[in-house]
């Protein structure tokens, strides 16, 4: 399976990635949280869970915070959105595959073959395509 992430969702994983690193870097140097509190604190303020047991009390502190989840935000739920849409549109392209070879498959049962058998009645170098066409172990 050919798996490349589309452009789109890179840029938003790319932005997402820069926000939690200033943001970690930002809140351990303003705030002097611990790495741990601060990727905890990054993570339940991007998931918009917000529980309030950390939370920033310098003012370059909350201004930071508030620029995390303007765009911390919305690049979550850009990824969020691009990653379902990418299940959907797989799920949609195995369904329209299958319709596909349903109908193939009723071609070449039902209709196709009477037809190729009536095409091939008429065809006068039908014999030289039917000696191309025999397998052997050759």
């Amino acid at each position: 399976m050919n798996f490349s992430i589309p452009l789109r969702m890179r840029v938003y994983l790319s932005i997402l990635f820069c926000v939690l690193v200033v943001g970690m870097i930002g809140l351990i140097v303003l705030e002097q949280f611990p790495p741990l509190d601060t990727f905890y604190f990054l993570i339940v303020t991007i998931a918009t869970v917000g529980y309030g047991d950390i939370h920033p009390l310098t003012p370059a502190g909350k201004i930071l915070v508030m620029l995390i989840i303007l765009t911390g935000v919305g690049c979550f739920i850009g990824v969020a959105a691009n990653s379902i849409e990418s299940m959907i549109d797989e799920r949609e392209r195995k369904i329209r595959i299958e319709k596909l070879n349903m109908i193939i498959g009723i071609f070449f049962s039902e209709v196709g073959t009477k037809i190729l058998k009536k095409f091939s009645e008429h065809d006068t170098t039908i014999h030289e395509i039917r000696s191309a066409l025999i397998i052997s172990n050759n």
